[in-house]
Protein backbone atom coordinates (compact mmCIF):
# COMPACT_ATOMS: atom_id res chain seq x y z
CA UNK A 1 0.00 0.00 0.00
CA UNK A 2 1.49 3.62 -1.57
CA UNK A 3 1.79 5.77 2.04
CA UNK A 4 1.35 9.41 0.93
CA UNK A 5 1.91 12.36 3.70
CA UNK A 6 0.77 15.83 3.25
CA UNK A 7 1.57 18.71 5.16
CA UNK A 8 -0.23 22.04 4.82
CA UNK A 9 0.25 25.29 6.43
CA UNK A 10 -2.97 26.39 7.54
CA UNK A 11 -2.20 30.63 7.22
CA UNK A 12 -0.17 30.63 3.91
CA UNK A 13 -1.84 32.55 1.07
CA UNK A 14 -4.68 34.83 0.18
CA UNK A 15 -8.18 33.50 2.22
CA UNK A 16 -9.93 31.87 -1.14
CA UNK A 17 -6.66 29.12 -1.48
CA UNK A 18 -7.37 29.04 3.07
CA UNK A 19 -10.89 27.49 1.70
CA UNK A 20 -9.60 25.76 -1.37
CA UNK A 21 -7.08 23.80 1.34
CA UNK A 22 -10.05 22.28 3.43
CA UNK A 23 -11.85 21.45 -0.39
CA UNK A 24 -8.22 19.90 -0.93
CA UNK A 25 -7.98 17.51 1.97
CA UNK A 26 -11.60 16.06 1.07
CA UNK A 27 -10.44 15.37 -2.36
CA UNK A 28 -7.17 13.59 -1.00
CA UNK A 29 -9.03 11.51 1.46
CA UNK A 30 -12.05 10.31 -0.94
CA UNK A 31 -8.98 9.80 -3.26
CA UNK A 32 -7.36 7.73 -1.52
CA UNK A 33 -10.12 5.62 -0.39
CA UNK A 34 -10.71 4.66 -4.17
CA UNK A 35 -7.05 4.07 -4.50
CA UNK A 36 -6.15 2.33 -0.74
CA UNK A 37 -3.94 4.83 -0.06
CA UNK A 38 -2.21 5.23 3.30
CA UNK A 39 -2.82 9.20 3.28
CA UNK A 40 -1.44 11.43 6.93
CA UNK A 41 -2.72 14.82 6.71
CA UNK A 42 -0.16 17.40 8.84
CA UNK A 43 -0.79 20.79 9.61
CA UNK A 44 1.64 23.31 10.55
CA UNK A 45 1.27 25.74 13.46
CA UNK A 46 4.24 27.75 14.22
CA UNK A 47 7.95 28.30 11.71
CA UNK A 48 10.29 25.61 10.78
CA UNK A 49 7.82 23.05 11.98
CA UNK A 50 7.54 21.66 8.38
CA UNK A 51 10.74 20.30 8.65
CA UNK A 52 9.96 18.10 11.76
CA UNK A 53 6.82 16.97 10.03
CA UNK A 54 8.62 16.03 6.79
CA UNK A 55 10.94 13.99 8.43
CA UNK A 56 8.30 12.50 11.06
CA UNK A 57 6.98 11.46 7.74
CA UNK A 58 9.90 9.75 6.24
CA UNK A 59 10.30 7.90 9.54
CA UNK A 60 6.80 6.79 9.27
CA UNK A 61 8.09 4.96 5.94
CA UNK A 62 5.58 7.48 3.32
CA UNK A 63 6.65 7.12 -0.24
CA UNK A 64 6.06 10.47 -1.18
CA UNK A 65 5.32 14.10 0.53
CA UNK A 66 3.18 16.48 -0.81
CA UNK A 67 3.74 20.06 0.46
CA UNK A 68 0.81 23.09 0.29
CA UNK A 69 2.09 25.87 1.03
CA UNK A 70 4.48 29.00 0.05
CA UNK A 71 7.95 28.78 -0.92
CA UNK A 72 9.34 29.55 2.76
CA UNK A 73 6.69 26.35 3.63
CA UNK A 74 8.39 24.43 0.66
CA UNK A 75 12.00 24.95 2.18
CA UNK A 76 11.34 23.30 5.15
CA UNK A 77 9.97 20.80 3.79
CA UNK A 78 12.22 20.02 0.98
CA UNK A 79 15.36 20.33 4.04
CA UNK A 80 13.99 16.77 5.52
CA UNK A 81 13.82 15.59 2.54
CA UNK A 82 17.50 15.90 1.08
CA UNK A 83 19.39 13.47 0.17
CA UNK A 84 16.30 10.67 0.36
CA UNK A 85 14.71 9.50 -2.60
CA UNK A 86 11.27 10.17 -1.26
CA UNK A 87 9.75 12.66 -3.97
CA UNK A 88 8.30 16.07 -2.83
CA UNK A 89 5.15 17.33 -4.80
CA UNK A 90 4.06 20.95 -4.01
CA UNK A 91 0.54 22.47 -4.42
CA UNK A 92 0.97 26.18 -4.49
CA UNK A 93 -0.62 28.22 -1.64
CA UNK A 94 1.92 31.00 -1.07
CA UNK A 95 1.61 34.69 -2.17
CA UNK A 96 4.63 33.99 -4.59
CA UNK A 97 4.88 30.53 -5.31
CA UNK A 98 8.21 30.94 -7.32
CA UNK A 99 9.52 27.60 -7.66
CA UNK A 100 5.68 26.20 -8.67
CA UNK A 101 5.57 28.77 -11.20
CA UNK A 102 9.41 27.69 -12.66
CA UNK A 103 8.68 24.07 -12.74
CA UNK A 104 4.88 24.62 -13.91
CA UNK A 105 2.73 23.90 -11.34
CA UNK A 106 -0.82 24.90 -12.09
CA UNK A 107 -1.71 27.52 -9.21
CA UNK A 108 -5.46 25.84 -9.48
CA UNK A 109 -5.51 22.90 -6.47
CA UNK A 110 -6.80 20.04 -8.19
CA UNK A 111 -4.44 20.43 -11.71
CA UNK A 112 -1.73 20.93 -8.94
CA UNK A 113 -2.98 17.46 -7.10
CA UNK A 114 -3.16 15.59 -10.41
CA UNK A 115 0.45 16.49 -11.04
CA UNK A 116 1.55 15.14 -7.22
CA UNK A 117 0.19 12.31 -7.39
CA UNK A 118 0.94 11.15 -10.81
CA UNK A 119 3.82 13.29 -11.95
CA UNK A 120 7.48 12.67 -12.76
CA UNK A 121 10.15 12.88 -10.86
CA UNK A 122 13.01 15.08 -11.22
CA UNK A 123 16.57 15.36 -9.55
CA UNK A 124 16.66 19.19 -8.51
CA UNK A 125 19.52 21.14 -7.16
CA UNK A 126 20.34 23.41 -4.08
CA UNK A 127 21.90 26.33 -3.35
CA UNK A 128 22.89 27.04 0.49
CA UNK A 129 23.95 30.40 1.40
CA UNK A 130 26.34 30.67 5.07
CA UNK A 131 24.64 27.38 6.24
CA UNK A 132 21.06 28.45 5.12
CA UNK A 133 19.39 25.80 2.41
CA UNK A 134 17.54 27.44 -0.41
CA UNK A 135 15.40 25.77 -3.61
CA UNK A 136 14.38 28.84 -5.41
CA UNK A 137 16.26 31.79 -4.68
CA UNK A 138 18.89 34.07 -2.55
CA UNK A 139 19.84 37.00 -2.18
CA UNK A 140 21.08 40.73 -0.66
CA UNK A 141 20.60 44.55 -1.16
CA UNK A 142 17.70 46.44 -1.50
CA UNK A 143 15.39 43.27 -2.27
CA UNK A 144 16.27 42.12 0.95
CA UNK A 145 15.86 45.08 3.36
CA UNK A 146 12.59 45.45 1.16
CA UNK A 147 11.58 41.64 2.80
CA UNK A 148 13.46 42.79 5.97
CA UNK A 149 11.16 45.82 6.44
CA UNK A 150 7.87 44.19 5.38
CA UNK A 151 8.45 41.29 7.44
CA UNK A 152 8.70 43.30 10.92
CA UNK A 153 5.30 45.08 9.66
CA UNK A 154 2.08 44.59 11.97
CA UNK A 155 -0.04 43.83 8.37
CA UNK A 156 1.05 42.56 5.60
CA UNK A 157 -0.59 42.22 1.82
CA UNK A 158 1.03 43.47 -1.32
CA UNK A 159 -0.35 47.13 -0.86
CA UNK A 160 1.77 47.29 2.43
CA UNK A 161 4.92 45.60 0.18
CA UNK A 162 4.95 48.45 -2.27
CA UNK A 163 4.84 50.99 0.30
CA UNK A 164 7.98 49.23 2.31
CA UNK A 165 9.31 49.34 -1.55
CA UNK A 166 9.21 52.74 -1.79
CA UNK A 167 10.39 53.94 1.49
CA UNK A 168 13.87 52.51 0.41
CA UNK A 169 14.07 52.45 -3.00
CA UNK A 170 14.78 56.36 -3.12
CA UNK A 171 17.45 55.97 -0.86
CA UNK A 172 18.86 53.09 -0.89
CA UNK A 173 22.40 53.31 -1.71
CA UNK A 174 24.79 50.94 -3.69
CA UNK A 175 27.29 49.26 -2.29
CA UNK A 176 31.04 47.58 -3.33
CA UNK A 177 31.11 43.91 -3.15
CA UNK A 178 34.61 41.77 -3.69
CA UNK A 179 33.18 38.46 -4.86
CA UNK A 180 35.08 35.63 -6.04
CA UNK A 181 33.41 33.09 -8.40
CA UNK A 182 34.55 30.00 -9.26
CA UNK A 183 38.34 30.99 -8.28
CA UNK A 184 37.91 34.47 -10.06
CA UNK A 185 38.22 37.90 -8.66
CA UNK A 186 36.06 40.71 -9.32
CA UNK A 187 34.52 44.06 -7.35
CA UNK A 188 31.34 45.52 -7.91
CA UNK A 189 28.71 47.85 -6.83
CA UNK A 190 25.57 46.50 -6.78
CA UNK A 191 21.97 47.80 -5.78
CA UNK A 192 21.13 43.78 -5.42
CA UNK A 193 22.51 40.52 -5.84
CA UNK A 194 20.66 37.52 -6.30
CA UNK A 195 21.44 33.66 -6.10
CA UNK A 196 19.17 31.76 -7.99
CA UNK A 197 18.50 28.51 -8.71
CA UNK A 198 15.25 28.76 -10.36
CA UNK A 199 13.91 31.65 -12.37
CA UNK A 200 12.01 33.89 -10.46
CA UNK A 201 11.25 35.32 -7.24
CA UNK A 202 7.08 34.75 -7.40
CA UNK A 203 4.77 36.41 -8.88
CA UNK A 204 6.43 35.94 -12.50
CA UNK A 205 8.50 38.13 -11.49
CA UNK A 206 11.78 36.41 -13.15
CA UNK A 207 15.61 37.56 -12.57
CA UNK A 208 17.03 34.79 -14.24
CA UNK A 209 15.51 33.33 -17.21
CA UNK A 210 17.87 30.77 -18.05
CA UNK A 211 17.92 29.71 -14.39
CA UNK A 212 17.95 25.61 -14.46
CA UNK A 213 17.10 23.64 -10.84
CA UNK A 214 18.73 20.34 -12.07
CA UNK A 215 22.32 21.72 -13.98
CA UNK A 216 24.15 21.76 -10.93
CA UNK A 217 24.84 25.85 -11.34
CA UNK A 218 23.59 28.45 -9.38
CA UNK A 219 23.26 31.79 -11.58
CA UNK A 220 24.87 35.06 -9.97
CA UNK A 221 22.36 38.02 -10.90
CA UNK A 222 23.94 41.64 -10.29
CA UNK A 223 22.37 44.89 -10.48
CA UNK A 224 24.09 47.66 -10.86
CA UNK A 225 23.24 50.88 -9.51
CA UNK A 226 20.88 52.61 -12.65
CA UNK A 227 19.15 55.89 -13.60
CA UNK A 228 15.90 56.38 -11.42
CA UNK A 229 14.58 57.25 -15.32
CA UNK A 230 15.22 53.57 -16.21
CA UNK A 231 13.19 51.93 -12.87
CA UNK A 232 10.03 51.42 -15.28
CA UNK A 233 12.11 50.23 -18.43
CA UNK A 234 13.89 47.54 -15.76
CA UNK A 235 10.50 46.46 -13.98
CA UNK A 236 8.68 46.10 -17.02
CA UNK A 237 11.91 43.44 -18.38
CA UNK A 238 11.54 41.57 -15.03
CA UNK A 239 8.24 40.12 -15.96
CA UNK A 240 8.54 39.78 -19.49
CA UNK A 241 11.80 37.43 -19.06
CA UNK A 242 14.39 39.84 -20.38
CA UNK A 243 16.08 41.09 -17.99
CA UNK A 244 19.56 39.51 -18.22
CA UNK A 245 19.03 41.74 -21.50
CA UNK A 246 19.91 45.00 -19.84
CA UNK A 247 22.96 46.28 -19.20
CA UNK A 248 22.09 47.19 -15.91
CA UNK A 249 21.95 43.28 -15.50
CA UNK A 250 25.34 40.99 -15.17
CA UNK A 251 24.68 36.87 -14.83
CA UNK A 252 26.90 34.71 -13.92
CA UNK A 253 26.18 31.01 -13.76
CA UNK A 254 28.28 29.26 -10.74
CA UNK A 255 29.04 26.69 -8.56
CA UNK A 256 30.44 28.40 -5.55
CA UNK A 257 31.66 31.59 -4.19
CA UNK A 258 33.04 33.80 -1.95
CA UNK A 259 31.55 37.67 -1.25
CA UNK A 260 32.76 40.29 1.36
CA UNK A 261 31.26 43.63 2.35
CA UNK A 262 31.94 46.37 4.96
CA UNK A 263 29.05 44.99 7.06
CA UNK A 264 27.21 42.50 7.99
CA UNK A 265 23.85 42.51 5.93
CA UNK A 266 20.03 41.19 5.61
CA UNK A 267 19.47 38.69 3.24
CA UNK A 268 16.79 36.82 2.02
CA UNK A 269 16.10 32.66 1.20
CA UNK A 270 13.09 31.81 -0.58
CA UNK A 271 10.94 34.75 0.46
CA UNK A 272 12.25 34.62 4.57
CA UNK A 273 14.16 37.24 5.74
CA UNK A 274 17.86 36.11 7.37
CA UNK A 275 20.60 37.79 8.82
CA UNK A 276 24.07 37.52 7.20
CA UNK A 277 27.85 38.48 8.26
CA UNK A 278 29.99 40.77 6.14
CA UNK A 279 32.01 37.43 5.06
CA UNK A 280 30.05 34.60 3.79
CA UNK A 281 29.78 31.71 1.07
CA UNK A 282 27.44 30.13 -1.74
CA UNK A 283 27.62 26.65 -3.55
CA UNK A 284 25.41 24.59 -5.09
CA UNK A 285 24.52 21.06 -3.87
CA UNK A 286 23.96 19.62 -7.38
CA UNK A 287 20.52 16.39 -7.43
CA UNK A 288 20.30 16.66 -4.05
CA UNK A 289 16.35 16.46 -3.92
CA UNK A 290 13.65 14.49 -5.76
CA UNK A 291 10.66 16.88 -7.03
CA UNK A 292 7.62 15.88 -8.65
CA UNK A 293 6.95 17.56 -11.98
CA UNK A 294 4.33 17.73 -14.41
CA UNK A 295 4.28 15.15 -17.48
CA UNK A 296 4.28 18.03 -20.28
CA UNK A 297 7.05 20.09 -19.48
CA UNK A 298 11.02 19.04 -19.10
CA UNK A 299 12.22 21.77 -17.14
CA UNK A 300 15.82 20.92 -17.89
CA UNK A 301 16.86 21.81 -21.79
CA UNK A 302 18.39 19.50 -24.00
CA UNK A 303 20.99 22.44 -24.20
CA UNK A 304 21.61 24.53 -21.53
CA UNK A 305 23.20 27.92 -22.28
CA UNK A 306 27.09 27.99 -21.32
CA UNK A 307 28.83 29.62 -18.58
CA UNK A 308 31.86 31.95 -19.33
CA UNK A 309 33.72 30.02 -16.99
CA UNK A 310 33.28 26.92 -19.17
CA UNK A 311 33.88 28.46 -22.64
CA UNK A 312 36.95 29.96 -21.24
CA UNK A 313 38.31 26.58 -19.20
CA UNK A 314 37.39 24.32 -22.58
CA UNK A 315 34.65 21.95 -20.25
CA UNK A 316 32.05 23.22 -22.55
CA UNK A 317 31.34 20.21 -24.70
CA UNK A 318 32.05 17.65 -21.62
CA UNK A 319 29.58 19.67 -19.77
CA UNK A 320 26.68 19.84 -22.40
CA UNK A 321 27.06 16.27 -22.81
CA UNK A 322 26.81 15.47 -19.69
CA UNK A 323 23.59 17.48 -19.50
CA UNK A 324 22.67 15.82 -22.81
CA UNK A 325 22.74 12.10 -21.50
CA UNK A 326 21.11 12.98 -18.15
CA UNK A 327 17.91 14.66 -20.08
CA UNK A 328 17.83 11.30 -22.24
CA UNK A 329 17.39 9.35 -18.74
CA UNK A 330 14.70 11.87 -17.67
CA UNK A 331 12.81 11.80 -21.21
CA UNK A 332 12.78 8.01 -21.15
CA UNK A 333 11.36 8.08 -17.53
CA UNK A 334 8.40 10.30 -19.40
CA UNK A 335 7.79 7.84 -21.81
CA UNK A 336 7.84 5.23 -19.72
CA UNK A 337 5.49 6.91 -17.88
CA UNK A 338 3.00 7.47 -20.47
CA UNK A 339 3.36 3.75 -22.13
CA UNK A 340 2.18 2.91 -18.31
CA UNK A 341 -0.63 5.13 -18.30
CA UNK A 342 -1.37 4.39 -22.10
CA UNK A 343 -1.53 0.15 -21.50
CA UNK A 344 -3.28 0.81 -17.66
CA UNK A 345 -5.98 2.67 -19.49
CA UNK A 346 -6.52 0.23 -22.49
CA UNK A 347 -7.41 -3.15 -20.45
CA UNK A 348 -10.86 -1.48 -19.17
CA UNK A 349 -11.72 -0.30 -23.13
CA UNK A 350 -10.76 -3.19 -24.41
CA UNK A 351 -13.02 -5.20 -22.20
CA UNK A 352 -15.76 -2.68 -22.55
CA UNK A 353 -15.50 -3.22 -26.26
CA UNK A 354 -15.54 -7.01 -26.42
CA UNK A 355 -18.95 -6.73 -24.13
CA UNK A 356 -20.46 -4.19 -26.72
CA UNK A 357 -19.44 -6.67 -29.29
CA UNK A 358 -21.32 -9.57 -27.26
CA UNK A 359 -23.95 -7.26 -26.93
CA UNK A 360 -24.65 -6.56 -30.47
CA UNK A 361 -24.43 -10.26 -31.47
Amino acid sequence: MQRIAVIINPISGSYGQKNTKHSLIKTLRRYAQRKLLKLTIYRTHKAKQATELAAKAIQNGNDLVICCGGDGSINETALALLGTQIPLAIIPAGSGNGLSRHIGIPLSARPALNIALHGVPQPMDCGVINGYHFFTTAGIGLDAEVGWLFNNLNTRGMLNYVRATMQLYFKYPPRRYSINVDGQDMEVDALMITFANASQFGNNAIISPNANISDGFLDLVIVHPFPKTKTFNLITMLFNKTIDRSPFVTTIRFKQLHIETTQPTHGHIDGEPIRLPNAFDVSVIPSCLSIQTPLHRNSIPLFPPLSIHDALHGQATERVIHSYRKNLVHLQRIFEKRMHSIRKNAIPLKKRLDRNKRQLY
